[in-house]
């Protein structure tokens, strides 16, 4: 069984990446080239926090044999 505490973090991860995208299309509109780059860091830690956290509850799902 996966623990709800790692699931909770995941969907958090999610939701905090789709308002970083948002705000780095907004960004990018508006032509604020600084702001787009801090966002484009800030959602490239959270995909990798995102992909180690999939890894951990992955390791959790039993196999098929």
């Amino acid at each position: 069984m996966t623990d709800p505490r790692v699931e909770n973090h995941a969907l958090g991860l999610e939701l905090q990446l789709g308002e970083l995208v948002d705000q780095l299309e907004w960004a990018q509109d508006q032509g604020r080239d600084g702001d787009a780059d801090r966002l484009r860091t800030e959602i490239a830690a959270l995909q990798t926090e995102l992909a180690a956290t999939a890894d951990q509850l992955g390791g959790n799902w039993p196999i098929a044999g």
